[in-house]
């Protein structure tokens, strides 16, 4: 899958499940890009990556996401889902992401750094927390 458009409307939603068990679930009013999903069940490899350009949604990890394979471009981030649940909104400057299980890794483009967060820690990519940056 390449470059394929979601949009929702105010009362519409939809949930996707994808060959490596992954799901998204995108919210209403929501618009999004699954830049690219690969995968090849015989071995496990592949990648998936997926644009949140407005609203919201929310990815549990299937296989691709267990090996570290998964990322979310949300505006000024790009997060990489390490397993579990992820959920990710954006409101015209601020994007969030809450990891609900599993680990997160946010790394901010202008700044050049990446932060890791083990589970059900939110934050802001556009306001670093003091020792968070690694």
């Amino acid at each position: 899958m390449h470059k394929e458009r979601i949009k929702t409307t105010p009362t519409g939603s939809v949930q996707l499940l994808f060959l490596d068990r992954s799901t998204l679930t995108v919210a209403p009013n929501s618009d999004i890009v699954i830049d690219e999903f690969v995968y090849n069940p015989a071995n496990g490899s592949g990648h998936m990556a997926v644009s949140l350009a407005k609203g919201a949604m929310r990815l549990v990890g299937g296989h691709l996401s267990h090996a570290g394979e998964a990322t979310v471009n949300a505006g000024n981030a790009t997060i990489g889902i390490r397993g579990g649940t992820g959920i990710f909104t954006t409101k015209e400057v601020i994007n969030q992401v809450r990891a609900k299980r599993g680990s997160a890794g946010l790394h901010q483009r202008a700044a050049q750094r990446t932060r890791y967060h083990s589970p059900l820690v939110s934050f802001d990519s556009n306001y670093p927390a003091d020792g968070d940056e690694s």
